[in-house]
């Protein structure tokens, strides 16, 4: 294609070829014979119906069910704030290493959840008459969250779940420690909905200029997300550099990321809310990882 990439079926590769336009024929089919055999995701590849470097240079994969995911490599990345209020919970800052992952481009929106109830005989959840379709999913709560992960898994053949406070975090701020996902500015309508300006949800997607470091949209306003852990206002308190393994109180549950509700402080990467995970609301959806 004229941007240097290669697609047939599954595949798309975009990083070994983006000069492959300018080789012999016989040398371009060469290169795609070794991007197949030497490719990093064998398992991923087999359910992909594309798989590609995305504009901001990370794979990122579009499976069944209206799935696009975005692969997060592994290291160290700098979770929390100190500058913001600690009744948040988010103090002090600190250092944790998180194997790879995937997550979600955006968060589960009514056209996948809906079809998900349909299929199990589920009641479709309210919209506040403002739409579905792509709109964010919302009245879910943490468990029919994970329901629907666990159906998806089994639909795949491969593995998802809601995401761990901390792989939230770094999916949406990088590891340049900025507060927001596209940076430090504080939030306009181009980059997030938030502060309750059209007092409903958007279509997912609907503020490209907000995304994260990695490509990954509305992590900022539109709807909080729900998280696997349960909150523990003193869980960063002496915290250990490793991949975390949970909170201990499972009274409320950790949402990430603000909603169109949301003021700016509540918007920004490192600010943590809790409530019963048993409860629904009409500003709280998810999105999912996936394991490989």
């Amino acid at each position: 294609t004229s941007d240097g990439t290669e697609q047939g079926g599954q595949w798309c590769y975009l990083p070994l070829l983006d000069r492959v336009r300018e080789c012999r024929p016989a040398d371009r089919a060469f290169v795609l014979a070794v991007c197949r055999r030497e490719s990093r995701f064998p398992d991923l590849e087999r359910q992909s119906r594309k798989l590609y470097r995305n504009s901001s240079g990370f794979w990122e994969t579009e499976l069944d069910y209206g799935l696009q995911m975005i692969h997060i490599p592994k290291g160290r990345v700098t979770i929390g704030d100190d500058q913001l209020h600690e009744h948040t919970g988010n103090c002090p800052s600190h250092s944790v290493i998180l194997d790879d992952y995937w997550i979600g481009k955006y968060p589960i929106t009514f056209d996948q959840y809906d079809t998900f109830a349909q299929q199990i005989g589920l009641e479709l959840p309210p919209d506040e008459a403002w739409g579905r379709r792509r709109r964010p999913v919302i009245y879910v709560n943490s468990s029919e969250a994970t329901d629907y992960a666990n159906w998806l898994s089994g639909k795949l053949g491969l593995h998802f779940r809601l995401p761990l406070e901390t792989e939230w975090e770094k999916a949406a701020r990088g590891v340049d420690g900025r507060k927001y996902p596209w940076g430090n500015t504080l939030p306009t309508s181009r980059l997030a909905n938030n502060n309750n300006r059209l007092r409903e949800t958007v279509e997912v997607g609907s503020c490209p200029d907000g995304k994260s470091p990695y490509g990954c949209h509305d992590m900022a306003g539109n709807v909080w997300e729900w998280c696997a852990d349960f909150y523990n206002p003193d869980s960063y308190d002496g915290i250990a550099i490793k991949k975390p393994s949970g909170l201990i109180s499972e009274t409320q549950r950790v949402f990430r990321g603000g909603s169109w509700f949301s003021n700016n402080e509540k918007c920004q990467v490192a600010y943590r809310d809790k409530y019963a995970p048993r409860y629904r609301f009409r500003d709280v959806g998810f999105r999912l990882v996936m394991e490989l």
